[in-house]
């Protein structure tokens, strides 16, 4: 019988030119790893290589079978990471987000209804975000347009309505509504270059210069120790004011307005049945 240590050796092999590197890489004995070749040579009926005094050559029938032992050890490899990643998902939610409104909220929510379940979360654009949910790599994902597809289920989760986070220094800062032209042409600071608002922030603020700050910590810093002007949402509104002391201004353009949905499988609605239900039941 042809095992796949058998295939991994005549891979090494083609792969180095000589039994004694490929041994070397094995941590086999060249006498080892030849008495192996000459086994898989038996149980296949042919010989498989022209033998020389310091190298090894596959003759045809040593290029056929390396050619099928290639193939089946990356099916072999592939069975066994479908298979791990099965067993990944059945034992994870990984929840996608283009935006980090209500990352805290619904993590929590999701550790409560599911403890015994592995939790993850990450941050991509929107287009990853599908991609991914096609894929399996999300169970399920937070968009601002849900896909039109029968295989996948939406559900409504909130509206978001941006507005301009305005040191008190600020000029505009008494203002009680602005639109995006009165800033257009300053540094905003942004939390994160992966953000549901990327697009309208491009169209509805040409002349900008964005500051992007991935980390949490030194994106508290710059509205801490800076005047810089930057976003905030009414979902955030008022922690970022008790933190920062400064003054949230709506934004009165339609566009500073944004749809959330939560999408996934519809095969797997029942799976996240509770989730669902629950955020179903909450205004944010």
């Amino acid at each position: 019988m042809i095992d796949f240590d058998q295939l991994e050796y005549l891979a090494a092999i083609v792969k180095h030119g000589t039994l004694s590197k490929a041994a070397e890489e094995l941590h086999l004995s060249q006498p080892s790893l030849s008495r192996a070749m000459s086994r898989l040579e038996e149980t296949l009926g042919v010989v498989l290589f022209d033998r020389q005094k310091n190298r090894v050559k596959l003759n045809k029938c040593g290029e056929l079978a390396f050619e099928h032992a290639t193939m089946l050890l990356a099916e072999r490899k592939r069975m066994i990471n479908d298979i791990r990643l099965l067993e990944r998902r059945m034992h994870t939610i990984s929840l996608g987000m283009c935006t980090s409104l209500l990352h805290g909220a619904l993590l929590q929510l999701l550790s409560q209804l599911y403890p015994e379940m592995t939790i993850s979360t990450e941050m991509r654009n929107r287009d990853e975000l599908l991609k991914g949910l096609r894929d399996r790599v999300y169970t399920v994902i937070i968009v601002d347009h849900p896909p039109t597809e029968s295989e996948f289920y939406s559900q409504f989760l909130c509206k978001e309505h941006l507005f301009f986070l305005l040191h008190p220094t600020h000029p505009l800062s008494s203002a009680t509504g602005l639109r995006f032209s009165d800033i257009d042409g300053e540094d905003i600071l942004i939390r994160s270059p992966i953000c549901n608002w990327n697009d309208t922030f491009q169209k509805e603020l040409p002349n900008t210069h964005f500051i992007y700050q991935n980390e949490q910590y030194a994106y508290e810093q710059f509205l801490l120790t800076s005047t810089i002007s930057a976003f905030t949402s009414d979902v955030h509104i008022r922690e970022e004011i008790e933190k920062n002391e400064r003054r949230a201004i709506p934004i009165l353009d339609d566009s500073a307005v944004l749809d959330h949905y939560l999408v996934c499988h519809t095969e797997d609605r029942g799976k996240l049945s509770l989730f669902f239900e629950e955020l179903g039941k909450q205004q944010f």
